[in-house]
């Protein structure tokens, strides 16, 4: 590659990539996301803009908190007007910009702001079916100028995809390492068709469960301290 040729970009969001799995290679086999972390560089202080992805997601694109770009939270929010995000410099630099996107990431978001191509799957469409084969041969049909991708990928989030060979434990001992592990499988056979000169940036969007799940976990006390109240004064 000579000096002044732009790079390719990738940017995977691994939707609920946790960070415990994600740099502990006990806890799940992931020699894909090993090899991206010994080879290249790797930061240990990250702190989520959200609880959820609609937001975060907006957060990485534009590089502001919820507040200034708009999407305060899952859904009923759209990026502000006048907010310039990543894929539309990109795209004024002279990148082919394209989004595979899935879950809450839909137009509607405006997140497609500056993508020549968006391309938003239902959530069924995931790494381990037909639409992960055909991403493959996609992504070696790129335009030969510099290209920045969006790949958005779901496997993580619930419910998990794992694939038959990884649903044991010399894989992970969890469910949530198996799927890990077999989203490091595909991240694998990803990289292998990608050009040489292609910047690989890999990132999770805002954990697993941690802010959702203890939420839930107390409204379901709190339903039932709050009929176990009122059952005792009718009695």
């Amino acid at each position: 590659m000579n000096a002044t040729e732009s790079p390719n970009i990738l940017l995977i969001v691994v939707d609920c990539l946790r960070a415990d799995f994600a740099y502990e290679s006990d806890l799940a086999v992931t020699p894909t996301l090993d090899a991206l972390r010994s080879e290249g560089f790797s930061f240990v202080n990250a702190i989520a803009s959200a609880a959820t992805t609609t937001p975060c997601v907006a957060s990485l694109l534009t590089g502001l908190y919820p507040f200034e770009h708009g999407v305060r939270s899952h859904s009923g929010y759209r990026v502000a007007d006048g907010v310039v995000a990543l894929p539309l410099l990109l795209s004024r630099a002279g990148y082919h910009t394209r989004a595979e996107v899935s879950g809450p990431l839909g137009p509607e978001v405006g997140l497609d702001r500056g993508f020549d191509e968006y391309f938003f799957r239902s959530r069924d469409q995931h790494i381990h079916t037909s639409w992960g084969e055909g991403l493959l041969q996609r992504m070696q049909e790129l335009p030969a100028r510099p290209w920045f991708v969006l790949l958005h990928l779901w496997s993580l989030h619930k419910s998990r995809k794992v694939l038959p060979e990884c649903d044991n434990d010399g894989c992970a001992r969890t469910h949530y390492g198996r799927a890990l592990a077999s989203t490091d499988r595909y991240l694998a056979r990803l990289l292998e068709v990608l050009p040489p000169n292609t910047l690989i940036v890999l990132t999770g969007d805002h954990g697993e469960d941690i802010a959702w799940g203890r939420f839930d976990r107390f409204q379901k006390k709190l339903r039932k301290k709050w009929h176990r109240y009122r059952v005792t004064r009718r009695l």
